[in-house]
């Protein structure tokens, strides 16, 4: 990405005035702050994505709904760059709704700790929600052990469970965990990961929860699996 935003092409591209008719002035503003900031991280991808699906606006009605829909709401997005764990303990604000769309917890388990959730928690409503696409066992015990009240987002198109949601109120919750679920976190798979001052690198979060996992002695989710499903006349979910 920071090959893309040093590009004179894309620059030549964007300043073209032949071309300027496909680009939204908006997301154009967004592009130059980025490369000025030199993070790509966030507004970027804002760019990409609408690069990717350029021609949306001249197919379809949907798009100046949408756009119309923004002005008529006077919605503003407040960006933040950096750490969000120390981004979250400075902020002060209670929030209805917390979207966590993190890598991961593989790859970015520092956004998924134990500790993280708690931070969450107190920056959550009372009858807030807090809502991933993750299933993931550790995630789901995480949230517990921060407090949380934990079920599942089920999508009714496709009739599937797509990932988790948590809250302080029990009854926000239309989808309880599963006796598979919550078997499933007793295994292995369900040992969270840590964090105590929300500052540490994620290969080291990583290693932890691994010689934890290790030493645990629990029975692992396949092995899990393996015996729950030879149960009769009983199916994941």
């Amino acid at each position: 990405e920071n090959d893309f935003l040093n590009n004179p092409k894309i620059d030549r591209i964007l300043s073209d005035k032949n071309l300027v008719q496909f680009f939204d002035a908006q997301i154009v503003t967004l592009y130059n702050f980025d490369k000025f900031l030199g993070n790509s991280k966030g507004l970027l991808r804002q760019f990409l994505d609408f690069l990717h699906n350029i021609y949306y606006r001249y197919v379809t009605g949907r798009y100046k709904k949408g756009l119309e829909w923004l002005n008529n709401n006077e919605l503003s997005i407040d960006y933040k760059f950096g750490d969000g764990r120390q981004i979250i303990m400075q902020d002060k604000i209670k929030y209805d709704i917390i979207f966590l769309d993190a890598f991961t917890p593989n790859k970015c388990p520092c956004l998924w700790t134990k500790e993280f959730f708690e931070m969450l928690y107190s920056h959550l409503s009372d009858d807030g929600r807090l809502l991933t696409y993750t299933s993931s066992a550790s995630v789901r015990n995480a949230m517990i052990a921060a407090g949380f009240y934990v079920g599942k987002i089920k999508d009714n198109i496709s009739n599937k469970y797509v990932g988790t949601i948590c809250t302080k109120n029990k009854s926000l919750i239309k989808y309880d965990l599963s006796e598979f679920d919550l078997g499933l976190l007793k295994t292995s798979a369900g040992i969270f990961y840590r964090d105590k001052n929300l500052n540490g690198l994620n290969e080291v979060i990583k290693l932890s929860r691994a010689q934890e996992v290790e030493k645990s002695g629990l029975l692992s989710s396949t092995k899990y699996k393996l015996m729950y499903n030879s149960k009769e006349g009983v199916n994941y979910g």
